[in-house]
């Protein structure tokens, strides 16, 4: 039996796992690890993507759908575990910062950090909606997902956290403990009833928990 594990960006970014041990890593190229539970990893770099800016990574719940970003560029999926790569031209270009997948990888959701919107799509990336309603002139930093989808929270960088619990039709501006905050990273159970999100400051920041799906938060 095999784990796989998929990874990209730059020097180890972020990380994600979904309910099948599918593991998101950051690194300087797009590659692919297949790791026997009981052997060591093997790693096979996915040169087709190219050498590119990568700054986020997500995948399905099967590790069968993935779809990653450049910093400067476009949205890139691949639906054969990291085999091959498309460039989705309906995607950019722009200053992607993060995306995050719905388990069957059909939904995306993206976000930018070039004060732009952030993007929904619902045909696994070839198509891309501008969802207004998230705000305009934000430096979105970080986003996940449900695993159905539908519940969204992204982070603004020394902003606050929004959320939307219809797949990115309408937004709620969420106040952290006074906010705004320097968010370093966000993650999502698969309901999208917990989240969870970690605070980065150049002295010290703390780790906020909501059961809720944002609602409230304690630290």
């Amino acid at each position: 039996m095999l784990v796989r594990f998929v990874s990209g960006l730059t020097a180890m970014r972020a990380a994600a796992l979904s309910r099948l041990n599918i593991f998101v890593i950051t690194i300087l190229c797009l590659v692919t690890i297949s790791v026997p539970l009981n052997g060591f990893a093997q790693w096979t770099q996915q040169a087709v993507a190219g050498s590119n800016r990568w700054q986020s990574i997500s995948s399905s719940s099967t590790g069968q759908y993935l779809a990653a970003v450049e910093s400067t560029g476009f949205v890139y999926t691949s639906s054969d575990y990291g085999e091959t790569w498309t460039l989705q031209a309906n995607s950019g270009p722009r200053a992607w910062a993060g995306i995050a997948s719905s388990g069957n990888g059909q939904n995306l959701v993206a976000v930018t950090i070039g004060y732009d919107h952030v993007y929904t799509s619902n045909d696994y990336g070839v198509s891309w909606t501008e969802r207004e309603n998230a705000g305009y002139d934000r430096r979105w930093t970080k986003v996940v997902s449900s695993e159905d989808g539908s519940k969204i929270a992204a982070a603004v960088q020394e902003g606050h956290i929004y959320t939307s619990s219809d797949g990115g039709n309408t937004w709620t501006e969420r106040i952290v403990d006074g906010s705004p905050r320097f968010w370093g990273g966000i993650a999502s159970s698969g309901s999208g009833a917990v989240l969870v999100a970690v605070e980065n400051s150049a002295d010290s920041g703390f780790i906020y928990l909501s059961t809720n799906g944002g609602v409230t938060w304690t630290k």
